[in-house]
């Protein structure tokens, strides 16, 4: 942080996504999981078409892909603010303690149509997957540019 005739100014923003990145994924994420569910029938190579209930959205891969289409997802995470239950209306999922889709709370107040890029970069920066570190790159570089 620095002086200036404006106020103070943060001069490390990169390390600070990282230090909050880092927070997310050790603190915050793991209290968020509500439940997991299991694709029905091969749904999970159909996932893009499952059409969401309002007040749900793909997170993490999924929401990396969403972005620009480059990251093929393995994991499924979804956040929400409405009852997970809401996604079986979808028809393709049931529920399951070890299914690969994991529902997480919506943490911010914002509703937002899609999940902002800072949530999706800090999801994929929380895996040892170097596609997935890779991938939130090019978020840092392309979304998130303002903030180098």
């Amino acid at each position: 942080c620095f002086e200036s005739s404006n106020g103070r100014n943060l001069t490390n923003l990169t390390g600070l996504l990282d230090l909050w990145s880092q927070g997310y994924n050790q603190v915050l994420k793991p209290r968020l999981i509500l439940s997991r569910y299991a694709f029905t029938r091969g749904n999970a190579r159909e996932w893009d078409n499952i059409i969401l209930p309002d007040g749900m959205n793909w997170g993490g891969e999924c929401g990396a892909y969403k972005l620009d289409g480059y990251l093929i997802p393995e994991k499924y995470e979804l956040y929400t603010k409405i009852p997970t239950n809401a996604l079986l209306r979808t028809g393709k999922v049931i529920p399951s303690n070890l299914g690969e889709i994991t529902v997480y709370e919506q943490f911010w107040m914002k509703p937002e149509k899609g999940i902002h890029p800072l949530v999706i970069y800090a999801d994929l920066m929380g895996t040892a997957d170097g596609r997935c570190r890779e991938q939130a790159q090019r978020i840092l570089n392309n979304e998130l540019s303002y903030i180098k």
